[in-house]
């Protein structure tokens, strides 16, 4: 089996049902023998969400909690940036976002930071200040990059 790179992007390191899901899968591949990165925004902003306005709370939680996940036992690396961008992401075989909020910078990534994937667990609108629009904008691009990566298996 060919091994890959596999660059992951969340949100935060915030304890949660969606995390847990994710952090499951990256255990498994880690154990499977592929290389994955978790990264972690410390600058939380939604590039074309809520004017790029920064999300203060989030960003200070990010920076505090670190690199550290105390409530999971991880087998992957995980790693803060300050921000969503070329610069700071690796070159990779494939790269998912993982929640409304980082599908349209992942999005925007090089294509040689990954296949882009968008994994997405279920609608995230809820009580805290989410916007249905903000929400549903996040899946606009998301046929498009499932489309590219079926054309690349094909290919």
């Amino acid at each position: 089996m060919k091994k890959i790179k596999v660059n992951i992007v969340v949100p935060s390191l915030v304890q949660g049902g969606g995390p847990r899901v994710i952090f499951s899968y990256a255990n498994y591949l880690v154990k499977q023998g592929h290389d994955v990165v978790v990264y972690v925004p410390i600058l939380y902003t939604w590039p074309k969400v809520r004017n790029g306005k920064i999300n203060w709370k989030t960003s200070v939680g990010n920076f505090l909690r670190g690199n550290k996940l105390r409530w999971f036992d991880n087998k992957f690396k995980i790693k803060l940036i300050f921000k969503i961008s070329d610069f700071y992401i690796r070159d990779s075989d494939i790269i998912m976002a993982t929640a409304w909020q980082t599908a349209q910078s992942v999005y925007n990534l090089a294509d040689s930071k990954g296949k882009k994937v968008y994994f997405i667990q279920g609608y995230e609108v809820n009580d805290e200040d989410t916007n249905k629009i903000e929400v549903e904008d996040s899946y606009s691009n998301q046929s498009k990059i499932f489309e590219e990566y079926l054309l690349s298996l094909v290919e």
